[in-house]
């Protein structure tokens, strides 16, 4: 049970994994996403950029391979366009890992980091 579980999150993600252009005439344009992180794999920090299509409440979550969550990283409202943050990695182990994104019950976007130490 607990592996189908696994395989069924994990094709879930593959699939809803958000990347974008910055170009305003591309789909995503309406879209929240998260840009690539940098650097990643990171020790212990990384840069996390995104997007929001509209002013929200923003809540970004990080969970494990297997959806355990985490902890939870944002929870604000936030406006449309352009923000990042700074991941601090040094209390979880090396692992991958995933970042999600929510607002207002819109689209999920999510982002696969690596954490090395």
């Amino acid at each position: 049970m607990k592996l189908s579980m696994v395989l069924l999150f994990l094709a879930f993600c593959s699939i809803n994994v958000s990347h974008a252009q910055s170009d305003s005439m591309s789909p995503y344009a309406q879209k929240n996403y998260f840009k690539q992180n940098y650097p990643n794999p990171f020790n212990p920090t990384t840069t996390v950029p995104y997007y929001l299509s509209e002013n929200s409440i923003v809540i970004v979550t990080i969970t494990n391979l297997i959806g355990q969550k985490m902890a939870e990283l944002i929870n604000e409202p936030q406006t449309q366009g352009e923000h990042s943050f700074e991941f601090d990695g040094s209390k979880f182990h090396s692992g991958i890992y995933w970042l999600k994104l929510e607002t207002k019950g819109q689209e999920i976007a999510l982002l696969k980091i690596t954490l090395i130490k």
